[in-house]
């Protein structure tokens, strides 16, 4: 079973206002600025954008485990990322995957993403923006 998702990130700042309600006034005229981008298009993951996580179900119950360099799960092919969940054991898991963070962190900005997300049965691929520090707690009450 072969499961792939690509996604095209792109982060465009918005001109921020001293108030809130200048704020949403501004919204029709906001001047989009990027701030960020990947367009995967060398060989392999950027280290300066990308963390891998690595650990094996660790949360809600997983029965996978995520890997890090392996590119059986995440990988680059015509400027796509393609992270990929596979039956196979591992670590004492019958299933693996991959599992991405962005080495930084933005406030008040637009992301722009195109991603093909794949279908089937306890499957879960997900997109999240999660906060930096758990100042509300873990997920998913931050």
């Amino acid at each position: 079973m072969n499961l792939n998702m690509f996604m095209m990130l792109t982060l465009f700042d918005n001109i921020l206002q001293p108030s809130l309600s200048s704020a949403i006034n501004h919204q029709k005229q906001k001047r989009k600025n990027l701030i960020w981008n990947d367009e995967f298009d060398s060989d392999r993951l950027d280290d300066d954008n990308w963390i891998y996580e690595e650990h094996c179900g660790r949360f809600n119950k997983e029965l996978q485990c995520y890997t890090k360099h392996r590119t059986e799960n995440v990988r680059i092919e015509n400027g796509r990322l393609i992270i990929e969940a596979r039956v196979e054991p591992y670590d004492g898991y019958n299933f693996t995957s991959g599992r991405l963070l962005t080495r930084k962190a933005w406030t008040f900005s637009r992301f722009d993403i195109r991603a093909r997300m794949p279908k089937g049965y306890q499957l879960w691929p997900a997109i999240w923006m999660l906060a930096k520090h758990e100042t509300y707690g873990g997920w998913p009450t931050n």
